[in-house]
C-alpha cells in the first residue's frame, strides 16, 4: 500500500510539473505574438516635414517594409493624392473602402503606392498599408506638383 501511495504521488508531482512548464510556455508565446501583433510606426519625410505613420498589419504591409528605407518621385493626380509604380508586385488584399481619409498610405492594384492628402468618397479598391496620424500640413509638405518622399521604419 505504501509503495502505490509513492507512485502516486510521484505522478501527481511529475503531472503537475509538467502543466507548469506547459503554462509558462504558453505566456512565452504568447507575449511573442502580443510583441508581434504590435502596430509599427512608419516615418515619412516630404517637403521638409516629417510625418508619423501606424502601419496596418498585413501580407503586403510586411512585403512592403522589406524594402525599406526608401525614397521615391511620386506624381500628382487629380489634387487629391501622390503616387507611384513599382516595378514589383506586392501580395495585395484589396477592399471597397469606400472613403479616403486625408492621410490614408495604400496600395492600388498590385503595385502603386498611393498617399491620400485630401478626404473623398471612392469606388475604387485598395489595400490598406499605414495612415499618417496627424496629416494636419501634408497637402502642403506634399506640394502641387511631383514630391519627393522617403520611407523608413522607427526602430
Amino acid at each position: 500500500m505504501r509503495t502505490i501511495i509513492v507512485l502516486l504521488t510521484f505522478v501527481v508531482l511529475m503531472a503537475s510539473a509538467h502543466l507548469s512548464a506547459h503554462a509558462a510556455g504558453t505566456t512565452d508565446k504568447a507575449e511573442l505574438q502580443g510583441k508581434k501583433s504590435m502596430p509599427q510606426l512608419l516615418i515619412t519625410t516630404m517637403g521638409g516635414q516629417t510625418f508619423h505613420a501606424t502601419l496596418v498589419d498585413s501580407e503586403t504591409t510586411s512585403a512592403f517594409q522589406k524594402i525599406l528605407p526608401l525614397t521615391l518621385t511620386m506624381e500628382d493626380l487629380h489634387g487629391n493624392e501622390k503616387y507611384y509604380y513599382f516595378t514589383q508586385q506586392f501580395p495585395g488584399n484589396a477592399e471597397k473602402v469606400r472613403q479616403i481619409n486625408k492621410g490614408d498610405i495604400m496600395l492600388y492594384g498590385n503595385d502603386c503606392l498611393v498617399i491620400f492628402y485630401k478626404n473623398f468618397s471612392t469606388t475604387y479598391t485598395y489595400t490598406r498599408l499605414a495612415h499618417i496620424d496627424d496629416p494636419t500640413d501634408l497637402e502642403k509638405a506634399l506640394g502641387k506638383t511631383d514630391a519627393t518622399v522617403t520611407f523608413q521604419l522607427k526602430h
